[in-house]
């Protein structure tokens, strides 16, 4: 998916840098000492040193899928350099909506109560999740994780210094994804956040996580082109990270 957008992006005049975070892929192991989050921000503080000294970019647009995208929001309000965003499939805090049509869409599945039964279900792993965030204060002040990033206050700090900042946001999303069951939960999850014409969303209904129909990612490479020439950032390059969850790295 990643090296179909990049090309088309490079065919339309566009400098592209994809690259895979330390460890991942065909990058080798950092020797950092960092947490992985911490990691991957020095990374892409990294690429985009590296755009600005070698290629003489004053500004980038990160394009990011699942973890990819929750690292561009976690880098991104805080360089300057960054002018945009575009967050496919990014994590989100599950809204009162959400869990409603998450389980109604779970009760249509035969095989779903025999996950219930054996406290196995998704939904109840995130009930407690989210119970325990709740009673034990001391999780607020825990280092950042992808694993608790949706529970964390501090990501709504992010999204609120990125609209403060001036940066426009591409929020794309899958039927496939398991982080959100409608688009604007985004807006939903976020109340201090005021996106206004600073976000616009998308929803590709019939898709799996990755495009993988080539029609998808077609379709997907066009949105964020149109979307892109809108802003006028014809002169910015874009840093497109490879990364998804490290679990489901094949």
């Amino acid at each position: 998916m990643s090296v179909a957008m990049s090309r088309s992006f490079a065919r339309a005049g566009y400098t592209v840098l994809r690259f895979d975070f330390s460890g991942i892929g065909d990058s080798e192991p950092g020797n950092d000492g960092l947490p992985p989050v911490e990691s991957c921000l020095a990374d892409l503080k990294d690429a985009i040193d590296w755009l600005e000294r070698d290629r003489k970019s004053s500004r980038v647009i990160l394009i990011g899928l699942c973890s990819g995208a929750d690292h561009a929001i976690l880098y991104g309000h805080t360089d300057p350099r960054v002018a945009a965003l575009v967050l496919m499939d990014p994590s989100i805090p599950a809204t009162a909506r959400y869990y409603i049509q998450y389980i109604g869409r779970r009760l249509l599945r035969y095989r779903y109560w025999g996950s219930v039964l054996t406290a196995r279900g998704r939904i109840l792993s995130m009930w407690i999740q989210q119970l325990l965030y709740a009673l034990r204060p001391s999780w607020k002040s825990r280092q950042i994780t992808l694993q608790n990033l949706r529970f964390h206050n501090y990501l709504q700090e992010c999204y609120r210094n990125a609209v403060d900042r001036g940066i426009q946001m591409l929020a794309v999303f899958t039927g496939d994804s398991m982080r959100q069951t409608y688009p604007q939960q985004m807006i939903d999850a976020f109340p201090k956040v005021a996106f206004g014409s600073q976000l616009k969303l998308e929803l590709f209904p019939g898709s799996d996580h990755t495009f993988s129909r080539e029609s998808d990612r077609t379709k997907l490479s066009q949105l964020i082109l149109d979307w892109i020439d809108a802003q006028n950032y014809r002169d910015v390059p874009h840093a497109i990270e490879k990364s998804c969850d490290r679990a489901s790295q094949g």
